[in-house]
């Protein structure tokens, strides 16, 4: 505050706190994923992590978008409240991923929509890529 500079928000200090757990202690850096009747424990090596956002979706209440703030150990608070902040504005013009997920609960019917939005869940590459790693924080905005 003494350099005008807007304080790190609370979900920053979160988010750090638990990406530098997950840096010290690796063993907590873990999800199940994979298949029914096929599911492993998988070990990351990343600290992503991924934050819920929540977004104005009509007819679909309680449905939240999630983005991963990548190598969230080795960025500042500041830097990780300037990206919290981004989430809670996020816009199909600015984000690919948003936009997909938008289409994709608005044109797709609603078994397989459901289906393709829990498709991480099966895939390790799809996991990093939409989910990040093995933490997950909810409702930055509120």
């Amino acid at each position: 505050r003494e350099r005008n500079a807007e304080p790190p928000s609370f979900t920053a200090m979160v988010i750090k706190a638990a990406a530098l757990m997950m840096t010290r202690h690796p063993h907590a850096n873990r999800a199940i994923i994979g298949p029914p009747l096929f599911r492993r424990l998988i070990q990351f090596k990343n600290t992503d992590i991924s934050v819920a956002i929540e977004t104005n979706l009509p007819h679909l209440p309680g449905l939240a978008f999630t983005a991963p703030i990548r190598n969230a150990s080795t960025k500042a608070l500041t830097a990780i409240s300037e990206e919290l902040r981004a989430f809670t504005s996020v816009s199909e013009n600015e984000s690919a991923d948003y936009r997909s997920y938008k289409t994709v609960l608005a044109k797709v019917p609603w078994p397989l929509s459901g289906w393709l939005i829990h498709l991480p869940h099966w895939s390790v590459s799809l996991w990093t890529r939409y989910r990040g790693c093995g933490c997950w924080v909810n409702a930055p905005s509120k």
